[in-house]
């Protein structure tokens, strides 16, 4: 049979069985399964907004693209706009690489050393792709360069650590761009390269403007304090209202008195990261009497001098252990309240020390009341309350949530139940201590007073399990966590092993009870104790100091 122009009789592939044209056919006959096409990757970050100032860098960039098939984005200083130089300019880039457009950061700058390994990076390409990853490292990497070699496609390469980091994720071809931005120059790749520099004060304060800061002075201010750093601009931004933070950046001397422009704007970012965004509790501590450092360090020492007045019994029955350990916990106390508000990882030291402590000394108090109903019991109690105030309003502006959180399953780190049994024999120690001294009586006041000893099982316990389950990158929580830990720990550890030097007439049991009328019992709950105290010190310690190991 004879078909028209637009007829095609050629049947392509197997069949088995016959074949029968009944009518002309206008287009492809299929026979088989109808595959899929593959997937198209859009892994670009959403485009930074507002973005400011950067024509000539973007010329640049375009003319570097146009010209190369690799372009280095280089400057040593973080913040100075890097990653959003190179995500706008994709985005506007996007249509000439129709394949795909892919984003991988590499981390080269962490801390820590868990930047990407070009074997991972590859097979995260390969899925993109939805392609089946071959297991071996060396086999996956030839698999992701033979795919994306007649491939058009946009590879962003963000935070590089070196060239050689870079080397085996670049295509063979010569149809596609890779962008990589790094703080090093990266001249072994032979890339041309193009160096972000700071905003100028027109830009600066156009993008103040853009971030909604409306008060010229204020405007002033930041733009000198913030020396053209984008971070530190949309950093200081967004850290409250806009005259309050020019003031306090202004009255640090740390930062206000910074000659060099460029260390001023790297020390304004680590302040706004270590203060954190606004919070609900901006309005207590924006009242001036409320957030005088003055009034916190006056309540500390109000605070010590009630616990060493209610403890005067407890001084007589444990001797130098008992000097000893109020001692560690003042001092605890006093280093955490000269540390508390200088900026990064100092101020979170000071932070912990002063909230482990806080926590010690108002369970001093819930037991004491358990015990004596004395006005000067409840004026201990009184005071540590509005210590507790005090110190949680100055910590507010400390970002309290860490950065970037992300649970472990315990299956994947061992140590983790370790931990995790640790701070539940604590708890079941806490409840034989309570048994061991018939310490709670049937009133609310007693009740009270038992729950209290149970508070640090639920905070410094908490920060324990936290650190057991979690991966915590940001640095500065680590150090606040850690401290935390330490300030309430090592006095109760020290009192604790201090016991069995007192023989038969004195006690302590944890959580502020100690008993002196029959501790030969207590004797096996105070040595379980310290074994779950040692422990659970031990794993925190060594989980915060290794935040990306597994």
């Amino acid at each position: 049979m004879e078909g028209d122009d637009t007829t095609n009789n050629e049947v392509d592939g197997t069949v088995h069985g016959d074949v029968h044209q009944i009518r002309d056919v206008h287009g492809s006959v299929v026979f088989g399964p109808r595959s899929t096409p593959p997937p198209t990757p859009r892994q670009l970050p959403a485009p930074p907004r507002p973005f400011l100032g950067r024509q000539a860098h973007l010329t640049a960039l375009t003319a570097a693209a146009d010209a190369a098939h690799v372009v280095v984005l280089t400057h040593p200083a973080p913040g100075i706009g890097k990653t959003a130089l190179a995500v706008h300019w994709a985005h506007t880039a996007a249509e000439r690489y129709p394949d795909g457009q892919l984003y991988v950061d590499l981390r080269g700058s962490d801390q820590h050393g868990i930047t990407r390994q070009a074997a991972d990076v590859a097979h995260d390409v390969l899925i993109a792709f939805g392609a089946d990853p071959h297991p071996g490292a060396d086999a996956r990497l030839a698999q992701y360069r033979t795919l994306l070699a007649e491939k058009r496609v946009l590879l962003v390469l963000d935070d590089a650590r070196d060239a050689d980091q870079v080397r085996p994720l670049l295509p063979p071809g010569s149809r596609s761009l890779v962008v990589v931005t790094s703080r090093h120059d990266l001249v072994t790749l032979g890339a041309p390269s193009v160096r972000p520099t700071e905003l100028d004060p027109v830009d600066s304060a156009d993008l103040l403007t853009a971030l909604a800061v409306s008060d010229p002075p204020a405007a002033r201010a930041l733009v000198h304090l913030c020396a053209g750093l984008p971070a530190a601009l949309i950093a200081a931004a967004g850290a409250g209202p806009a005259e309050r933070i020019a003031a306090e950046l202004w009255a640090s001397p740390e930062i206000g008195r910074e000659p060099d422009p460029a260390a001023r704007a790297q020390r304004v970012v680590a302040w706004a990261r270590s203060r954190g965004g606004r919070t609900w509790a901006e309005p207590l501590a924006a009242a001036a009497w409320l957030a005088d450092r003055r009034l916190l360090i006056g309540a500390g020492v109000a605070l010590c001098a009630a616990v060493l007045a209610v403890s005067t019994e407890f001084i007589a029955a444990s001797g130098l252990l008992g000097v000893l350990y109020f001692l560690l916990r003042f001092g605890a106390l006093g280093v955490g309240l000269a540390l508390l508000h200088r900026p990064g990882p100092a101020g979170a030291l000071g932070a912990g020390l002063s909230a482990g402590s806080a926590v010690a000394l108002l369970v001093d108090a819930l037991v004491s009341i358990n015990f004596s109903g004395q006005v000067l019991v409840w004026l201990e109690l009184l005071a540590a309350l509005v210590f507790a105030t005090l110190l949680w309003v100055h910590v507010q502006p400390v970002r309290t949530r860490p950065r970037g959180l992300r649970l472990v399953p315990p299956a994947r780190r061992p140590l983790a139940f370790a931990a995790l049994g640790a701070v539940s024999a604590w708890f079941i120690l806490l409840f034989v201590a309570i048994d061991l001294d018939e310490y709670t009586s049937a009133t609310p006041v007693g009740w009270g007073g038992a729950l209290g000893m149970l508070l640090p099982v639920v905070t410094v316990g908490g920060l324990c399990a936290l650190a057991a389950l979690t991966e915590i990158p940001d640095e500065v929580h680590r150090v606040r966590i850690g401290a935390a830990v330490v300030a309430y720990l090592a006095p109760e550890l020290v009192l604790l092993t201090g016991t069995f030097a007192l023989g038969d007439r004195f006690a302590y049991v944890g959580g502020g009870l100690w008993t002196r009328e029959h501790p030969a019992p207590a004797y096996s709950a105070v040595l379980a104790a310290i074994l779950a105290v040692v422990l659970l010190s031990a794993l925190t310690l060594l989980r915060l100091r290794q935040p990306g190991r597994r």
